[in-house]
This record gives C-alpha cells, sequence and structure tokens, in this order.
C-alpha cells in the first residue's frame, strides 16, 4: 500500500513539473506584457512587474495598431475552416460508406499529399498565385491552407465516419429520408465531436502558420498576426513590450474557441483513425 502512495506522489510530482515547466514561459510572457521597458532588462529579472502598466497594449491597441493583422488571421482562418469543411466533409463520408473504382486509390492519394514537405511547394504555389493575381492578399493563403488541411480533414473525418453504425442512416431510409437527408439528420450530428476536435487542428494550424503567410501575402494590407510580431524582432531593436502584449492578445481568441469547445475534446481526437 505504501508502495502505491509512493507511485502515486512520484507520478505528481513529475507531472507537476512537467506542467511547469510547459506553463512558464507563457506566464512569463503574460507578466512581462504589463511591464515597463526599463523593467524588462532588470537584473535581477522579476517574475510579477514591480509597476504593472498598460502602455505595451494601449501601444499594440493605438499607437501601431494591430488590429487590422489580427482581423486578417480571423478571416483567414474563418474562410479556410468553412471552406475545408464544405468540400472535404461530404468528401470523407463518400470514402466512409461507397466504394467505388479507384476509390482506395484516390484516398492513399490524399494521404500521400500529406507527406510531401511544405517547403517543396513554396515556389510552386507563389507561381500560381502570380499568375492569378492573388499574391499578397488573403486569398492566397486560404487557397493555400486549404490545399494542405483538405487531404488531413478527409483523412480524419473519414475514420469518424467510419466509427458510426450503418444501420442509423438505414433506419432514417426506411423512415423517408433520402440519403442526403439521412447524412445532414443523422450521420453529421452524430460525427460532430470528431468535426469539432478535427476543426480545432485545422484552426491552429491556419491561425499559426507564419513560412506561407511570410512569402504569398507579406504586404500590410493582407498580412496576418504571426508577421506582425516577427517585426518586432528586428536587427536593430527587439519590442519585448510590444510583442508580448501582442502575443497574449493573439491566443485571446484561441483560447475562447478552445474553452468553448473543450467538452468535445476528450474522446473525440482518439476516435477518428482507429478505421482509417
Amino acid at each position: 500500500m505504501r508502495g502505491k502512495s509512493f507511485e502515486f506522489i512520484l507520478t505528481g510530482l513529475i507531472l507537476s513539473l512537467f506542467v511547469i515547466a510547459w506553463f512558464f514561459p507563457a506566464l512569463w510572457a503574460i507578466t512581462s506584457s504589463f511591464k515597463a521597458p526599463v523593467e524588462m532588462f532588470s537584473i535581477p529579472p522579476t517574475l510579477i512587474p514591480k509597476a504593472p502598466t498598460l502602455g505595451n497594449y494601449v501601444d499594440i491597441l493605438t499607437v501601431r495598431p494591430f488590429t487590422p493583422f489580427m482581423v486578417n488571421s480571423i478571416l483567414v482562418a474563418l474562410i479556410t475552416i468553412l471552406i475545408t469543411f464544405v468540400v472535404g466533409t461530404p468528401a470523407a463520408y463518400s470514402f466512409a460508406r461507397y466504394k467505388f473504382k479507384g476509390s482506395n486509390t484516390l484516398f492513399f492519394f490524399f494521404l500521400v499529399t500529406r507527406m510531401i514537405p511544405s517547403m517543396s511547394l513554396v515556389i510552386p504555389l507563389y507561381l500560381v498565385m502570380r499568375q492569378f493575381n492573388l499574391s499578397n492578399t488573403i486569398w492566397a493563403l486560404v487557397l493555400a491552407y486549404i490545399s494542405f488541411l483538405l487531404p488531413f480533414i478527409i483523412w480524419m473525418m473519414r475514420g469518424f465516419f467510419l466509427e458510426i453504425p450503418r444501420e442509423i442512416e438505414e433506419a432514417a431510409l426506411i423512415d423517408g429520408c433520402s440519403p442526403l437527408g439521412a447524412f445532414a439528420r443523422m450521420t453529421l450530428p452524430l460525427s460532430a465531436p470528431g468535426l469539432i476536435a478535427t476543426m480545432i487542428f485545422a484552426f491552429i494550424f491556419s491561425w499559426n502558420e507564419f513560412l506561407f503567410a511570410l512569402l504569398l501575402a507579406p504586404s500590410p494590407a493582407s498580412k496576418t498576426m504571426p508577421l506582425a510580431l516577427a517585426e518586432q524582432v528586428t536587427p536593430w531593436e527587439m519590442v519585448w513590450g510590444r510583442l508580448f502584449a501582442g502575443a497574449v492578445i493573439y491566443i485571446i481568441p484561441v483560447i475562447i474557441f478552445v474553452v468553448f469547445v473543450q467538452r468535445y475534446l476528450v474522446s473525440a481526437p482518439s476516435a477518428g483513425a482507429i478505421k482509417s
């Protein structure tokens, strides 16, 4: 009994250390966002600001406003998620429920596209966007993110649809539903946990992506928040106050989104790829 208690305590301590090590950088960024420039470089460093100030947030929101960049990030993320799920969810359902000639080959093709290094697609995507006059627009980012996320959405959602018994849809068909009606009224609501879990992954990807945002849409009109934050570090100065304040503001939508759908995160992520 004592051995089990010791193991329990030791496991708790180890997990606590991991949590502290993971959360400490975030805590440091949050507290540093309220520090004045002088205290930012004080020796010894302070975790809790001695004289908290909102100057960094005022600078971010008024003097050098990041609001347009935040709006661009939100638009890119929402449009990307909307299009990928409108296209990817029916495609995943088709792969899960219908067998047609070449279906396995086509599904394997989608998986292979996920294995292609993103760096190898930088130049082709740039040339395509320039050819269609989409460079330096948020639509260049939307199309690029869709090309990366769509295979992932199809793969994940196919696994969730395979978890739903066919008998449920057959019962709906007997009651008079059309195949589309059975999908919309029965299958789609039952797959909501998987849908939301996959949506979270897609949102985080499009929200945090930096490389293609830098190459395809670096202009002020289309710039997203990761680029705006990175510009606070230059060869001449590092504006840590604005960087920390901007980072705190930037993670707020993600926290709100995850908290809102957290009840789906327990079972949904592990259930999707079981039968894929």
